[in-house]
């Protein structure tokens, strides 16, 4: 699996929603694969070779329904803690705005640390499991 260090997901490499079906991810690929071949990019080879090459990575991770599974259980991870959206559509004054926000984090918080915490053991789980298989 790749790093997440300052790289662009697989799906915004692909130009793709998260919820793209197989199809869409095979065209996609395909198209851009031909778009930024090294053979067809003369005189801009190195920038198309990278491209391809990240191109190459984004399709095979997600293209595979183990590794893509794993991967956006990663990018689930790595995602920012949201407020909850507000409710009411009164304003507010600033101390009862301010207010709101915090209580928002607040609630907001323990459920995506739940939702980080089981995700972070599922993939905690097949990682000792590919271990043991090896």
């Amino acid at each position: 699996m790749s790093s997440f260090s300052h790289t662009p997901s697989h799906y915004a490499v692909l130009g793709l929603p998260r919820g793209c079906d197989d199809e869409q991810l095979r065209k996609q690929y395909r198209l851009l694969a031909l778009q930024y071949h090294p053979d067809r990019n003369r005189g801009d080879e190195e920038r198309a070779a990278e491209k391809f090459k990240q191109l190459l990575e984004a399709y095979k991770v997600l293209s595979d329904p183990e590794l893509r599974r794993q991967y956006d259980l990663e990018l689930m991870l790595r995602q920012p803690l949201r407020p909850a959206p507000r409710t009411d559509a009164r304003p507010q004054s600033a101390h009862a705005s301010a207010h709101a926000h915090a209580s928002a984090h607040a609630t907001a918080r323990p459920a995506q640390q739940q939702r980080n915490a089981a995700a972070y053991e599922t993939l905690r789980r097949q990682q000792q499991q590919q271990q043991q298989q090896q």
